[in-house]
């Protein structure tokens, strides 16, 4: 039994892209950041480079239906990493209060 290769690279893609922005929901990541500088970067540079395949070059190698998916599986974790990021600063700001 073997995986597909379009679903080994569909996984990949989703999984550093939703790192990447589980990261950046997260972690209050800044340029004063110290900690784990170099690690939080090659997941950024990873998330971004997957985002970037999945969205402008997927459409080569994936089926249309197959390439909607995965972009709209892409938008999606950036919404929800994007309303995450926002409900923990609205929390981080009640708290400074």
């Amino acid at each position: 039994m073997s995986i597909p290769f379009n679903a080994l690279v569909a996984v990949l893609i989703l999984f550093f892209v939703t790192c990447a922005m589980g990261q950046v929901a997260l972690f209050d990541l800044s340029k004063k950041t110290t900690k784990n500088v170099v690690l939080h970067r090659a997941i950024a540079y990873l998330g971004l480079g997957a985002a970037g395949y999945g969205l402008f070059l997927g459409r080569l190698h994936f089926s249309d239906g197959g390439w909607v998916g995965l972009v709209l599986a892409i938008v999606g974790i950036m919404f929800v990493g994007g309303f995450l990021k926002k409900r923990r600063e609205k929390k981080s700001k009640k708290k400074a209060e």
